[in-house]
């Protein structure tokens, strides 16, 4: 087990690791901070914001023996606990739920108490088969499981998880936010290939350790890559996992919209875990205060104009005809043996109807007839006469 440790020094303090440096290291270190200033000042200044970091987080932890509680508990180690024992581990996840969210080295420090509660459980089968094999003469009895002193054990972890979980903290994976000013866009590409298009003003979480778990202000429109791991959105008010999909989330400080355009996504209320399931083309709306289960609507015509994009996914070219009608003030007329066909497709609101028209046309292996005053179209099959 590693251990954070201090080095005094009269002019600076610097936390270091046991394995990290060697004596003459650590030496050279303290020459160096004693002739640079510079070196020397902020290396305080990082020192002080290290401590503050870590008393911010441990002053929110629980007592440690309930964080090793939960750690044991969340691992399968703890045994035949007591519903009384679940009741209150259960109290205690709730009540660091909102740490973990804030601070996912938390669920590293868990991982690494459980690890260390495998290699004791270890340790102690092999003790004690050893101790059986000492005393051949002794005669023979029936076998009986000797379980390991839990109670000892969880009394010793106390002892070390709060600098565990120092050196955890200040080895955090590498935090991400992204912001973007009102009146903007920006794409942003997330590690496991999913990417986001944030319109500000927006911003935007995460963490290398998990790149599918993401936080969110504003709005966003995410595009994920499918994976067995589920994509998790969490705004103030909601939380929206998936597994691969397109969707959209607008989150202002009322309310919560998500808006699906392919495959499904599962939302629940921050307040209330339960969730419903939306398909494509449904929206749900959850408020600030909403305590009960999401209600489920059908997101009406073009429904995710917030975004900047006009967003066709199988969608009849009749309602992509509708659609771009709305947006540019025009008349596009679609000959009937096209209306049935469908389209799948991106395109910018800054496009010309003109040019997006003439991308939907060659999709369609169709031509595309304009009039003199460039307020009416007609897609019509190639080689069909025109009327």
């Amino acid at each position: 087990m590693v251990t954070a440790f201090c080095v005094m020094d009269p002019t600076t303090r610097i936390p270091l690791q046991q394995e990290a440096l060697s004596k003459q290291a650590r030496s050279a270190l303290r020459s160096a901070l004693s002739s640079d200033p510079v070196l020397r000042d902020q290396t305080r200044l990082w020192v002080q914001l290290c401590e503050q970091v870590t008393r911010s987080v441990t002053d929110r932890l629980p007592p440690s023996d309930d964080l090793i509680v939960v750690a044991l508990y969340e691992a399968g180690l703890l045994g035949d606990a007591t519903a009384e024992t679940v009741s209150h581990v259960h109290g205690v996840q709730t009540a660091l739920e909102p740490v973990r969210r804030e601070h996912l080295s938390v669920d590293a420090l868990l991982r690494r108490i459980a690890a260390d509660a495998r290699v004791f459980q270890e340790v102690w089968a092999e003790q004690t088969m050893t101790q059986r094999g000492a005393h051949p003469s002794r005669p023979s009895r029936p076998w009986r499981r000797v379980a390991p002193p839990t109670a000892w054990w969880t009394a010793a972890a106390a002892v070390v998880v709060l600098a565990v979980a120092a050196v955890f903290l200040l080895r955090a994976p590498e935090a991400h936010h992204m912001t973007v000013p009102e009146g903007f866009s920006k794409a942003v590409q997330l590690a496991d290939g999913s990417s986001v298009l944030l319109r500000g003003p927006a911003g935007l979480s995460w963490q290398d350790d998990r790149a599918r778990q993401v936080f969110l202000s504003g709005s966003g429109f995410f595009d994920v890559t499918s994976n067995t791991e589920p994509f998790s959105v969490t705004t103030d008010h909601a939380v929206t996992t998936v597994e691969g999909t397109e969707f959209g989330v607008e989150s202002g400080s009322e309310s919560t919209r998500i808006t699906v355009v392919s495959g499904r996504v599962r939302v629940h209320a921050v307040q209330n875990r339960s969730d419903v399931v939306l398909g494509a083309g449904e929206t749900t709306l959850i408020a600030a205060t909403s305590d009960t289960a999401p209600d489920v609507r059908f997101a009406g015509p073009d429904p995710l104009t917030w975004t900047g994009l006009f967003i066709f996914r199988d969608t009849p070219v009749d309602s992509v005809a509708l659609a771009l009608e709305r947006a540019y003030d025009v008349d596009i007329d679609v000959d009937p043996s096209l209306q049935s066909e469908t389209l799948t497709g991106t395109f910018d609101r800054d496009q010309s109807v003109l040019d997006i028209l003439s991308i939907v046309a060659a999709a369609l292996g169709a031509e595309l007839e304009q009039q003199g005053d460039q307020t009416t179209y007609r897609l019509i099959r190639r080689g069909s006469a025109t009327g």
